[in-house]
């Protein structure tokens, strides 16, 4: 009778440790609105402009993208306004290849 109680003090901690530690961490908000530039190629017809990832947000630096800075914002207020502002002003979609 006595065998019961003394297993489950034995199994009780180590089934209380066996999910481990879940250390939550908030993700860092970004600061940076990047644009990836247009490249312009010569074709046999023209010229063609090459855009590639258009304006997207960033936590670190955009010259680590290899990406043109758009602006630094310290609050969210201004740097969804100013990714709305670079959407706007971005001629281009994503991917989009355009002929000038």
């Amino acid at each position: 009778m006595l065998k019961l109680p003394a297993y489950l003090m034995l199994m009780l901690p180590a089934l209380a440790f066996a999910g481990g530690f879940y250390e939550f961490s908030a993700p860092d908000t970004p600061h940076y609105v990047c644009f990836d530039g247009r490249r312009l190629e010569c074709s046999p017809t023209g010229f063609i402009w090459h855009a590639r990832r258009g304006c997207f947000l960033s936590r670190k630096p955009c010259e680590e993208y290899d990406a043109h800075i758009y602006g630094y914002y310290p609050t969210n207020k201004k740097l969804i306004y100013a990714y709305n502002r670079c959407r706007e002003n971005y001629p281009y979609r994503l991917g989009e290849m355009q002929t000038h």
